[in-house]
């Protein structure tokens, strides 16, 4: 496994072309990664295994200009990819993260927008999808296997 750099005042950067054509994303798709670790790099600290999933991102979007309701929809990371764990460095027993490749994500609308159709029923947004995203670290000086 290659050298990548370890994640240190990192974001989670979501893929905007794996959302388009369902709505229109009118928020940042660059949520940082929480992360509250001891090791630190540059004075900011670490991220390990556990801290991605605590990327929960609020994304306002809207159907269309005639759209009743503009609706929220949640980015979640749902896993990453071995590449993005490093091979031996581990802080309090979890793996630090890197930059590796891809993760996968999750969209989901909530709560529902309603598109203005013939009354009644109003068209319900699409139900959850995936999408992927890669990260992105202020960190330039530590790299990890």
């Amino acid at each position: 496994m290659a050298l990548d750099f370890v994640l240190s005042d990192a974001k989670a950067v979501f893929a905007k072309n794996d959302l388009t054509g369902l709505a229109e994303y009118q928020g940042n798709l660059e949520p940082p990664i929480p992360a509250a670790c001891k090791l630190k790099v540059k004075g900011k600290p670490v991220a390990l295994q556990p801290d991605f999933l605590k990327v929960v991102h609020s994304v306002p979007y809207k159907h269309s200009i005639q759209a009743d309701t503009p609706g929220s929809g949640v980015l979640t990371i749902t896993a990453v990819h071995s590449d993005q764990l490093a091979e031996k460095l581990k802080v309090m027993g979890q793996k630090v993260l890197k930059v590796g490749s891809e993760f996968k994500a999750l969209y989901s609308h909530s709560p529902a927008t309603k598109i203005p159709g013939p009354p009644p029923p109003p068209i319900p947004d699409p139900p959850p999808h995936t999408c992927k995203g890669t990260f992105k670290t202020g960190n330039d000086k530590l790299k990890t296997k």
